[in-house]
């Protein structure tokens, strides 16, 4: 970028900026609302916590991955696939 200008970053974007000198710059992050209030944890102002059906459905995956982690593989990862699968499924 050139002095004065500005990048935007789309909501969920990974990203990862350097300066390419030694001058000063100035990084703003803003996060607005895109979904329904509802979808939103009622503290966060901005959206700019992870949405709260994302944060239960990561902990449930996490239990998934315990439970499976004990099989000996080559069951493991069989049934790591059957879950994954399910999951892709029941998104369509």
């Amino acid at each position: 970028l050139n002095p004065g200008e500005t990048l935007y970053i789309p909501a969920l974007w990974f990203h990862h900026v350097t300066a390419s000198s030694s001058s000063a710059s100035v990084a703003i992050n803003a996060f607005f609302r895109a979904l329904p209030k509802n979808c939103y944890d009622p503290k966060d102002l901005y959206g700019n916590k992870d949405l709260p059906v994302a944060v239960r459905s990561s902990i449930d995956a996490q239990k998934i991955g315990e439970s499976l982690s004990h099989l000996p593989e080559p069951y493991r990862s069989f049934y790591a696939q059957r879950a994954i699968d399910a999951l892709q499924q029941a998104l369509e």
